[in-house]
């Protein structure tokens, strides 16, 4: 597999699964497009930026997943792997799958393809944003429109967006708290 598709590929699924959802859910045309927009912005930022890039922490979450990768085993703070070894562990475990599937496959820069399962988790947390929208916000109006460009195209969400970092667990799942 060419590094060029290692790369797409999972934009284009996470890309399909979204727009797919939003035409099921009823978005209007603009949400639907808007999304399509923040998706490729997203994946432009993916592309011309390193997986440390934009982050204080970086190396720490990624230091938590190669020591899943290598000891397949959660990590204890006497591990000596820093304060992330206290975090929850189901976002370290899934990039850890990411990773090593991508190294697995022998895909070139494989944390650059681990990138996408915080990609996948702030799609979730913009779709639930949009739907908080949609219950507070007549669609189409111009209220909607000016909290939903700001809602997708804030720039610290593009950043964080494509970061290896447990945030983006936390931000799709308080989004879906409040949309239950």
């Amino acid at each position: 597999m060419t590094g060029l598709l290692a790369t797409f590929l999972p934009f284009l699924c996470i890309a399909a699964v979204c727009l797919y959802y939003s035409f099921k859910a009823g978005f209007d045309r603009v949400t639907i497009l808007l999304l399509a927009a923040v998706l490729l912005l997203i994946q432009f930022h993916i592309c011309t930026t390193n997986w440390a890039d934009f982050t204080i922490d970086s190396v720490s979450h990624m230091t938590y997943v190669q020591f899943l990768l290598d000891n397949a085993r959660l990590p204890t703070p006497a591990d000596g792997i820093g304060a992330a070894a206290r975090h929850p562990p189901l976002y370290y475990i899934l990039s850890a799958l990411m990773l090593g599937g991508a190294r697995a496959l022998e895909l070139p820069e494989p944390e650059q393809f681990a990138r996408y399962l915080s990609v996948a988790l702030y799609m979730i947390f913009l779709i639930m944003g949009v739907h908080i929208l949609r219950l507070m916000l007549r669609e189409g109006s111009t209220s909607y429109i000016c909290a939903l460009l700001l809602l997708l195209f804030w720039p610290i969400g593009i950043t964080m967006s494509g970061r290896i970092t447990c945030d983006t667990m936390l931000f799709a799942g308080q989004a879906g708290a409040f949309t239950a």
